[in-house]
């Protein structure tokens, strides 16, 4: 059984979690890129839960990208891929697009993104750019 806890659209083309840099001294740092692309997520899903407090529920995320039509493609192109039948196979992929959305809902949506139990990721092109994003709880009780 499950229950929405939230849902929320992030506009525009998603950005996967980049890997984790070095500089030459050692310190570790993560991609400028990625850092602004949580803080967005982070604060869109603040602003869903409207005032709620983070689960501490086991949790299941579905994930739906939906990237932009390249401006190249042929008319047909274009309605093949408005239509579902061509999907986008270009990055990010999908277990980074989870994982920077899993990480800037961290203490927002839930205590800690190890709740999560479950999670589905879908890829589509879209006239719109975006990310919908939908958490629920998650419980095998029925």
């Amino acid at each position: 059984m499950k229950e929405l806890v939230t849902s929320f659209v992030v506009p525009g083309n998603p950005v996967g979690k980049g890997r984790a840099r070095s500089t030459k001294s050692g310190h570790h740092y993560t991609p400028g890129k990625t850092v602004n692309y949580e803080e967005t997520v982070g604060y869109i899903a603040l602003q869903s839960m409207m005032g709620r407090q983070a689960t501490i529920k086991a949790c299941r995320i579905e994930v739906d990208v939906y990237q932009a039509i390249p401006k190249s493609a042929s008319k047909t192109i274009k309605e093949l891929m408005c239509n579902g039948q061509i999907r986008p196979t270009i990055k990010p992929d999908t277990d980074n697009c989870l994982k920077s959305i899993k990480d800037a809902c961290n203490r927002i949506v839930y205590a800690d993104d190890k709740q999560v139990v479950e999670d589905e990721i879908r890829k589509y092109y879209s006239p719109v750019a975006r990310t919908q994003v939908y958490i629920y709880t998650w419980s095998e009780v029925q």
